[in-house]
């Protein structure tokens, strides 16, 4: 820099520094970041609460929380009911019964006494996209998904332009394509939805490592996390 006039020459130097271990960018769809050891041996749905994660297996829900780099299991709660699906609207948690209704919960385990009836009378895939809950029935070839409200009345229905078996687990990610699904399929994959008044698309898929077979998915604002079936592993994505 040089000055070749005749007042002082006022400048700003701004460096930025690149952190050369990122790798982010670097990544595909469906690379493992991390995988965690848990007490989980077959989860049927988690949802993350700010830096909680929460997940359920049969008649118990688990709190878990990071040490460092370490999952650690901080409490766990007795449901009373078999359990199927998880999901969390910003003041409960909601979480399903084999049957089909979906009771609250607060965030320390105890039941609300506020339920209602699921029109999917069956376990269901549950999810909150921040005015309604999603659902639908987890062991049905192709099943179609519901919007419904807090009484259980069907907003909208969602019939898939595409055949992919069960449809277990899914989670609403609202800032992916302006709202989307991702959802654990049958065949080992988890697949990113988009709902319109057309049905159901697949925007894209990738393959669960070393095919494992497994139900809950849940999503920490940033990745995806997955819990396969038989298996004491946490996968984040």
């Amino acid at each position: 820099i040089s000055n070749s006039g005749g007042s002082n020459l006022n400048w700003n130097l701004n460096i930025e520094f690149m952190d050369s271990t990122d790798d982010s960018s670097d990544r595909d769809l469906g690379d493992v970041i991390s995988s965690h050891y848990s007490n989980l041996y077959e989860s049927r749905g988690m949802v993350w609460v700010e830096d909680v994660l929460y997940a359920i297996y049969n008649y118990t829900l688990y709190k878990y929380t990071f040490s460092d780099t370490t999952l650690m299991l901080d409490a766990s709660y007795n449901l009373n009911n078999n359990s199927y699906g998880i999901t969390y609207d910003g003041d409960y948690l909601w979480i399903g019964k084999n049957n089909g209704q979906i009771r609250a919960y607060s965030l320390d385990g105890n039941d609300q006494n506020i339920s209602f009836q699921s029109p999917v009378y069956d376990e269901n895939s549950l999810t909150f996209d921040g005015e309604y809950f999603i659902v639908n029935d987890y062991n049905q070839n192709n099943p179609p998904m519901y919007r419904i409200d807090y009484d259980g009345n069907v907003v909208s229905t969602y019939y898939m332009n595409f055949n992919r078996n069960d449809l277990y687990q899914s989670v609403w990610v609202e800032n992916h394509n302006g709202g989307s699904l991702w959802t654990v399929t049958q065949d080992n994959t988890i697949i990113q939805i988009s709902l319109t008044d057309n049905g159901g698309d697949i925007l894209q898929e990738f393959q669960i490592p070393e095919y494992n077979y497994g139900y809950a998915i849940t999503h920490d604002g940033t990745d995806l996390w997955f819990s396969p079936r038989n298996s004491y592993t946490l996968y984040q994505y």
